[in-house]
């Protein structure tokens, strides 16, 4: 899910439509909150509906129904925790904004998937597993994960409020000396 997210809203970054994107800047007519209100639909449309649907269809065959049903809701509010997360700060319309290369640290994120997030993804799928057998702790679970989604989603409503749509990346503007001075 995490993965689905992340890519979909990398996927927003890229200027696909970048020579139509004056008529969105003059074209404004809503705030701006209804913007980022759809970008965050097209998010949960694009990137957490169809992992739900395939997980959905992949545990067909599984039982008990009851903890499949129990991960499923589990996954689904992970992806609106996931789509507010990567919404903080992102004030753009999907597709719409220039790009800056050499942004992405490919690198880093490699190490940091390789190393950090493949256990802790291990250590939360069994965390799950027994979540989904002691009924007492899945409801913990679903109270902690959907109150974290919650807060961060009433913070980017916040923010939209008084946000202003961004079309342009720009690079820093400091221009910094290389310290030679001529003697």
């Amino acid at each position: 899910m995490s993965f689905a997210v992340v890519g979909t809203r990398v996927a927003f970054s890229l200027p696909v439509t970048l020579p139509a994107n004056w008529i969105l800047r003059i074209t404004q007519v809503h705030p701006s909150r209804d913007y980022i209100a759809t970008t965050r639909r097209s998010l949960l449309v694009l990137a957490v509906a169809p992992v739900l649907i395939g997980s959905a269809i992949f545990s067909l065959p599984f039982q008990p129904w009851l903890q499949v049903a129990g991960h499923l809701v589990v996954l689904g509010l992970l992806g609106v925790f996931f789509t507010e997360l990567s919404l903080l700060r992102f004030h753009k319309i999907p597709f719409t904004c220039s790009f800056l290369p050499g942004k992405a640290n490919v690198q880093f994120a490699f190490w940091a998937y390789l190393l950090v997030l493949i256990p802790l993804t291990e250590k939360s799928a069994r965390f799950e597993q027994s979540a989904l057998e002691d009924p007492l702790k899945y409801v913990l679970v679903l109270s902690v994960v959907g109150i974290v989604a919650i807060a961060l989603w009433v913070w980017n409503t916040l923010q939209a409020d008084s946000a202003v749509l961004n079309f342009e990346e720009l690079p820093p503007a400091e221009i910094m000396g290389l310290g030679l001075g001529r003697d």
